[in-house]
C-alpha cells in the first residue's frame, strides 16, 4: 500500500513538472471590430416599427373605394373594360379577391393574391390614374396635378420650375394615396419620369399619368 501511494505521488509530481515546463497556450485573438454602419435613410430611421406581423390584402371593393377617394374619381368610372364592363365587379373580379357563386360557380374567394392579381391591379391603377388626370385637366385650376400644365407640350427636365412642379405632384400623390410624405429617394424616382427612354422630355400630361401610376401601383396600395 505505501508503495502504491509513493508511485502515485511520484507520477503526480512528474506531471506537474511537465505542465510547468510547457509554454502557456496563446491568448485567443480579439474579435474583429464591427463593420462600420452603412448609410441610413433618415426618413426610414424616423419610422416606427410595425406592431402587426401580418399584411391584409385590400380586395376589389376596398381597393376601388381607396383609389376613388384618393384620386377624386367616382367608383363606377375608375375602370371599365371595352367601356362597358366594370373591372372590379365583373371583368377582374376574381383576381382582385372577389368571387361569383351564380355566374362563375365560385363560392369562396382566393385566399391570397393569385398569378394574375398583379396584372389586374396594374390595369385598375392605370385606368384610375388616366381618368383622374383627364378629370383634373377639365377643371379650371386643377385639383391634384397642379404642378404644371396638363398638355402635350414637352417639358424641360433641367428646368428648376419643372422639377419643382414634379415634386409638388409627387407630394400630393403620396399624401392622397398613402397618407404620408414621400421620401427623397421616391421623389428622385418620380423625377426620372420627366424624360423618356431616349432622354427627351415628356409632356406634362404624360408625366402626370406616369407619376400617378407609379405611386398608385405599389404594394403599399394593395396591402395594409
Amino acid at each position: 500500500m505505501p508503495t502504491m501511494l509513493l508511485r502515485t505521488t511520484t507520477t503526480t509530481a512528474l506531471l506537474l513538472l511537465l505542465l510547468a515546463g510547457c509554454p502557456a497556450p496563446p491568448a485567443p485573438a480579439p474579435p474583429p471590430p464591427p463593420a462600420p454602419p452603412g448609410p441610413v435613410d433618415d426618413d426610414l430611421a424616423a419610422m416606427a416599427r410595425s406592431t402587426r406581423g401580418a399584411l391584409v390584402w385590400k380586395r376589389g371593393p376596398a381597393l376601388a373605394n381607396s383609389l376613388s377617394a384618393a384620386l377624386v374619381v367616382p367608383v363606377e368610372d375608375l375602370c371599365r373594360e371595352l367601356g362597358r364592363f366594370d373591372c372590379v365587379g365583373l371583368a377582374h373580379q376574381v383576381p382582385l379577391g372577389g368571387n361569383d357563386a351564380f355566374v362563375k360557380g365560385q363560392y369562396q374567394p382566393l385566399v391570397e393574391p393569385g398569378a394574375t392579381t398583379a396584372v389586374a391591379f396594374d390595369r385598375l391603377a392605370l385606368s384610375a390614374c388616366s381618368v383622374a388626370v383627364e378629370l383634373d385637366r377639365g377643371r379650371p385650376a386643377g385639383f391634384i396635378f397642379r404642378g404644371h400644365a396638363l398638355d402635350d407640350v414637352p417639358l424641360d427636365p433641367s428646368d428648376p420650375a419643372v422639377q419643382e412642379g414634379a415634386r409638388f405632384v409627387g407630394t400630393e400623390l403620396y399624401r392622397r394615396l398613402h397618407g404620408r410624405e414621400p421620401r427623397e429617394a421616391e421623389q428622385q424616382a418620380l423625377l426620372e419620369l420627366l424624360t423618356d427612354d431616349e432622354g427627351a422630355g415628356v409632356s406634362g400630361l404624360d408625366f402626370a399619368k406616369l407619376a400617378c401610376f407609379a405611386v398608385a401601383s405599389t404594394t403599399e396600395t394593395l396591402f395594409y
